[in-house]
């Protein structure tokens, strides 16, 4: 997969054409919808979280699912490709009688998908890590602590798998520090809450004895640059450029700034 940094990185926008099912087991039910590449013309099948879902019917939602994407790829974290999915009112119209009617008539306008991976399925806690996974395993967790993205848990583990690499997927509820009341001055600093959410992670208990790589993660959150911000600002949507992202610029600015000291306290607080 590319990094949204490279001169030929664009995010693509595509048209969907066809709905297929829901996912119901996610909270949002996003629906698999084949999809035809504005650009290309190439068609396939994206798993698209729908404006009618549970907590995506804010284009901010969107835009953090987007932007944890484009940090995914920056940092070579494996993720689904992301893409803009546009609802017309002609997908709408050749749906009516169809199942998907009412939820695609409620979607009408962009929605953040991603590619349909079908031969990675769900990573589920009762699963042992093979060395592959596990050098993702040592990307995810400290991907996951610097979104402050404590939603990846063994009843909702928001991985897949191919069986040799792990992909992060559903980050509608990443950037964790946008909800907070009072804005952390130190981001960089693990706090107590943060220490009992990052024992939750579905992952935690699996890098037990594993140090994290510090200079590794230090050189890959380097990668989250002026060039790399100014780059995904232009690839997102224009109705999705709203006061979010750039406190989440301004965040993982400042925990850049302290890298070593934020994953030496990761290593520190690791079973």
């Amino acid at each position: 997969m590319p990094r949204i940094s490279d001169a030929n990185y664009h995010l693509p926008r595509v048209l969907a054409i066809q709905p297929h099912r829901e996912l119901t087991d996610s909270a949002n039910k996003p629906m698999v919808l084949t999809c035809v590449n504005t650009t290309s013309g190439d068609r396939g099948d994206y798993v698209v979280k729908l404006i009618d879902s549970e907590r995506m019917g804010s284009p901010d939602a969107h835009m953090r699912e987007t932007m944890a994407a484009f940090i995914a790829m920056e940092m070579e974290i494996p993720t689904p490709a992301p893409a803009v999915v546009e609802i017309t009112p002609d997908l709408v119209e050749t749906a009516r009688g169809h199942w998907s009617y009412g939820r695609l008539s409620r979607s009408l306008g962009i929605c953040f998908g991603c590619q349909l991976l079908d031969r990675a399925p769900e990573f589920t806690a009762i699963m042992d890590l093979n060395p592959a996974q596990k050098g993702d395993a040592k990307l995810v967790l400290p991907f996951d602590a610097l979104l402050k993205n404590f939603d990846r848990r063994a009843l909702k583990p928001n991985l897949l798998s191919d069986g040799e690499r792990l992909y992060v997927i559903d980050h509608e509820l990443a950037f964790g520090f946008l909800f907070e009341i009072f804005p952390d001055k130190t981001p960089w600093v693990l706090h107590e809450a943060d220490v009992k959410q990052l024992q939750n992670h579905l992952l935690y208990t699996k890098l037990r004895n594993a140090a994290l790589d510090v200079d590794d993660l230090c050189s890959r959150l380097d990668r989250l640059d002026d060039a790399f911000w100014n780059k995904a600002l232009g690839e997102l949507p224009e109705t999705w450029r709203h006061e979010q992202y750039r406190r989440i610029r301004d965040q993982i600015t400042s925990v850049k700034a302290h890298s070593r000291s934020f994953y030496d306290q990761l290593n520190q607080h690791l079973p």
